[in-house]
């Protein structure tokens, strides 16, 4: 099956709701994104309580011309804290096939679409039945509610066991050059070959530009060395691995997405990517 992610970065909507965008504004980005080559829109159904699908559906119903034009994710699998009950109060992962089914036919009213191009089960529930997720997710294929499926934050063993039931696109995992233990313990090599490693918080959560002192001075070297930002070193270490991996950027500033771009062209030497694991890790290579 042809992979359906590409470009070189996806656009994330974790933090939609905290950019205080009119539906107009938010109509612009999003036209603003898919004119510079960006299509995939990452979205899960617990992203601002739920709001964001909803303002993002708001604006597609403005626009539904764009909707054809982009590879829309979403995800599902995570239950968030009630009062409402006994024993809800705390979070919960759920990944049953009647809570993927009932999460999936929600976020499709919020987004105002009547299928997902891209389904992932956002993280692995310890209780999980890996036949029983497959599933769902064929029972929503077959319905034509999502193209196709892939998983978040799982490891190489649960990967490896739902391909055995049905072709995934993709696993998004934790990345950057702060958080590099996906490197470290080769987890990548399992995704190299026919899936497409969605990198979540390429820059840490923000904690790039608070990087402990030793790995802030690597940083700033690498960049000076080729007249580029912090941040783009940050996503040229990323692009550096033989893998296919697609950094998902979390910001709504279009000139942030821009600098991002840039980043795709810089070609980091490997003594200049070991030089900033180092930093990193405070290990060196043995």
């Amino acid at each position: 099956m042809k992979n359906i992610l590409s470009g070189k970065v996806a656009a994330g909507f974790w933090r939609l709701c905290d950019w205080h965008m009119s539906t107009k504004q938010l109509q612009s980005y999003t036209e603003a994104l898919l004119a510079r080559g960006i299509t995939v829109m990452d979205h899960a159904d617990i992203y601002g309580a739920g709001q964001a699908e909803a303002q993002f559906g708001t604006m597609l119903k403005q626009a539904p011309s764009l909707r054809e034009q982009m590879v829309l994710v979403s995800k599902c699998g995570v239950t968030l804290p009630s009062s409402e009950q006994l024993f809800t109060q705390a979070a919960a992962y759920d990944n049953s096939k009647a809570y993927i089914i009932s999460q999936v036919e929600r976020s499709l009213t919020s987004l105002n679409s009547d299928h997902l191009d891209l389904l992932l089960v956002h993280r692995p529930d310890y209780l999980m039945q890996h036949d029983e997720i497959a599933e769902a997710m064929l029972s929503l294929q077959q319905q034509g509610k999502v193209k196709t499926f892939g998983v978040s934050n799982f490891d190489p063993v649960d990967v490896a066991e739902l391909k055995k039931h049905i072709p995934l696109q993709t696993n998004q995992i934790e990345l950057s050059v702060v958080e590099p233990k996906s490197v470290l313990n080769r987890e990548l090599v399992h995704y190299q070959n026919d899936m497409v490693t969605m990198a979540w918080s390429p820059f840490a959560g923000g904690r790039l530009f608070n990087a402990n002192a030793r790995l802030a001075q690597a940083l700033m070297a690498v960049a000076k060395a080729h007249d580029a930002t912090v941040p783009q070193i940050a996503l040229a270490w990323i692009y550096a691995l033989p893998q296919a991996i697609l950094p998902v950027l979390g910001t709504g500033k279009i000139e942030r997405v821009d600098e991002a771009l840039g980043a795709a062209e810089i070609p980091l030497t490997k003594r200049q990517w070991y030089y900033l694991l180092e930093a990193s890790t405070g290990v060196s290579v043995p």
